[in-house]
């Protein structure tokens, strides 16, 4: 297989009872360089510290970790609010809805509560896996780096999340949605 960093993350989950798809593009060159230093410190110590199986699981609490100890994960640029939310921001959620799949932005999802802590916390796990894999790896490490993701349920695409959702099958059985609010 053929890795190439424009590629975007797919992965099923299940929230609340509910298979949603989520999908994820890589990060750009200049946050890259905005960041460079505590994503590459984190990749560095998933590698060193052996962490290499439980890497999708522990990624977003690594990059915390590092950047506190740098001091950067507070304030205006800090990666809380700097690079965790344009991870957040550049994913979106594919969400079985009233006029079929329908995608919610992950930033959403979690702003206004409509996903738990518990399942933000696993999906930013990946997501920041997924971030220092595209991000950190060459190409011919990416390739080694991605079974790994796909072991973890990950797939690759081409497709924004809008084309995604239009490739999955049309819903046929009417099933509650994470956009829909109770009445």
């Amino acid at each position: 297989m053929r890795i190439n960093k424009a590629l975007n993350l797919i992965q099923e989950a299940e929230i609340d009872g509910i298979t949603v798809w989520i999908h994820s593009t890589p990060i750009s060159h200049e946050i890259f360089e905005k960041y460079f230093r505590v994503l590459s410190k984190t990749m560095s110590t998933i590698y060193s510290e052996g962490h290499h199986i439980t890497a999708p699981k522990i990624a977003a609490l690594m990059l915390k970790e590092i950047a506190q100890e740098m001091g950067r994960w507070a304030g205006k640029d800090g990666v809380e609010s700097g690079l965790m939310n344009e991870i957040r921001r550049l994913t979106n959620l594919v969400i079985p809805g009233k006029q079929g799949w329908e995608t919610l932005p992950f930033f959403v999802a979690v702003q206004s509560e409509q996903i738990s802590a518990e399942d933000a916390a696993e999906i930013e796990g990946m997501l920041v896996f997924f971030t220092l894999a595209s991000a950190i790896h060459g190409q011919k490490n990416l390739e080694m780096a991605w079974p790994l993701i796909e072991r973890w349920g990950g797939q690759s695409s081409y497709l924004n999340s809008t084309e995604y959702a239009h490739s999955l099958p049309i819903l046929t059985v009417t099933a509650n949605s994470l956009s829909q609010e109770s009445t």
